[in-house]
């Protein structure tokens, strides 16, 4: 499957927490916060999904080693901020991705499920 130019692509090295969250609802909508766990000893890819509700999402990694986001199948990596005060945010049909504080934004969040997902290994 080719993922080229569809949305960011984080891709982790060990065990941790991926954390996302979804703000400025176009419809009044709450926004949600959450995270998706890995205990792989490698390296695991996550696809970073969005809802068309929302005009702005930001995530960041709490893990044991390192982690990167690339846009789609770009070899150009950048890596991921550590905290929800360095949290890489970014605005829904905007080609910048961006270091963020969204703690605010995060403490109003309701917590939810995330549009994360793993991308499984091929053979």
């Amino acid at each position: 499957m080719n993922y080229a130019n569809v949305a960011p692509i984080v891709t982790v090295i060990g065990p941790g927490n991926f954390h996302h969250i979804s703000y400025d609802s176009i419809s009044a909508l709450p926004s949600f916060v959450g995270m998706i766990p890995t205990s792989s000893a490698g390296v695991t890819n996550f696809l970073l999904s969005f809802s068309f509700s929302y005009l702005s999402f930001a995530f960041y990694w709490d893990g044991d080693g390192p982690a990167f986001w690339r846009e789609g199948n770009s070899s150009f990596e950048l890596p991921v901020g550590t905290s929800w005060a360095d949290a890489i945010g970014v605005p829904w049909s905007d080609e910048k991705i961006l270091g963020l504080d969204v703690e605010a934004e995060v403490a109003a969040a309701t917590t939810n499920d995330v549009p994360v997902y793993i991308i499984p290994e091929q053979p």
